[in-house]
């Protein structure tokens, strides 16, 4: 139970580090003494329903929160979580290829309509990419 929250704790650092949005909030969470791995998580569903409303996945963020519970509950059981975020930061400058980490982390995660499986064999990019490794 320890390591499942100090593993929230690590996710919510480097996930909410990265959220202008939600940083205030996260900073001032961190600067209590008595501040839940529980609370800093739910920042990072906050910021997780926020990625998939500019995603356009679909409407009010309230319908995102079954599929952002059930993320964040498979994310604290897995050994190093922050490692999909780092990914996504990698790529966060570049214009062409930015978009298609957004879509591939809500794939991975299993928040979006497409599997990572669907987007590895449609998307054009990545099409191209394994059209050249396989010449």
């Amino acid at each position: 139970r320890a390591l499942e929250g100090v593993r929230g704790v690590m996710l919510a650092c480097c996930v909410l580090e990265r959220a202008d949005e939600l940083r205030p909030r996260y900073r001032a969470a961190l600067s209590r003494a008595g501040t839940a791995p529980s609370c800093l998580l739910r920042l990072v569903g906050e910021a997780l329903g926020s990625q998939l409303e500019g995603e356009g996945e679909g409407g009010e963020g309230a319908s995102h929160r079954p599929a952002v519970a059930a993320c964040l509950s498979r994310l604290k059981g897995w050994r190093r979580p922050e490692l999909l975020f780092n990914y996504l930061a990698l790529h966060a400058d570049d214009a062409a290829i930015a978009p298609l980490a957004r879509r591939w982390l809500i794939a991975v995660l299993g928040l979006g309509g497409e599997s990572v499986a669907e987007l590895r064999l449609r998307e054009p990019l990545n099409r191209r990419h394994l059209d050249a490794i396989a010449a």
